[in-house]
């Protein structure tokens, strides 16, 4: 019943606000993130996560205020679900951070072959929709799920696909 109730609640404050998926600029986030650095992720606090920069030990803290938000929509919008969204790493997991010059972290991604996969740790109301362009693709789920393939090559609801060759830690 709790979970009827939030579901109308959100539903009917998108029909009077003419509320629109969140629209991620890939290629403008990965130019404009201050922090670029592949992390393991030590710990978390309501709003923190602690991780050691994998290439010099460092230890970082960055800002995640959007965690909790995210791990509650996520238990009540299908957990199990394999889309990326609103998915933040396990302590322990290796992850690439995108993050702002207030240390936000903005995107993550994991490694796949030769590509990170993005994705917005953060979980919007109506989800979020990626806008790319080469040399990002769309991910596997995506193609395999996109309510839109006549757009695939530009934009993704469940993140991207970009070379690991052209990420350079900043």
């Amino acid at each position: 019943m709790k979970r009827f109730v939030l579901f109308t609640v959100f539903f009917a404050l998108t029909l009077t606000i003419q509320a629109r998926p969140r629209i991620i600029y890939f290629q403008t986030e990965l130019t404009n993130a201050t922090y670029i650095r592949f992390v393991t992720v030590l710990d978390y606090t309501d709003t923190t996560m602690s991780a050691i920069q994998v290439s010099t030990g460092d230890t970082l803290e960055f800002r995640c205020s959007g965690k909790r938000t995210a791990d509650n929509m996520r238990n009540i919008i299908k957990p199990e679900s394999s889309i990326m969204e609103g998915r933040w790493p396990a302590i322990g997991d290796r992850v690439l951070i995108l993050a702002d010059s207030s240390m936000e972290v903005r995107l993550l991604a994991v490694k796949k072959e030769k590509d990170y996969q993005f994705w917005n740790p953060n979980m919007d109301l109506l989800g979020s929709w990626f806008s790319f362009q080469k040399p990002a693709r769309p991910t596997q789920y995506c193609l395999e799920k996109s309510p839109y393939p006549e757009y695939q090559d530009k934009d993704c609801f469940d993140g991207c696909l970009y070379s690991a060759e052209l990420i350079t830690e900043r």
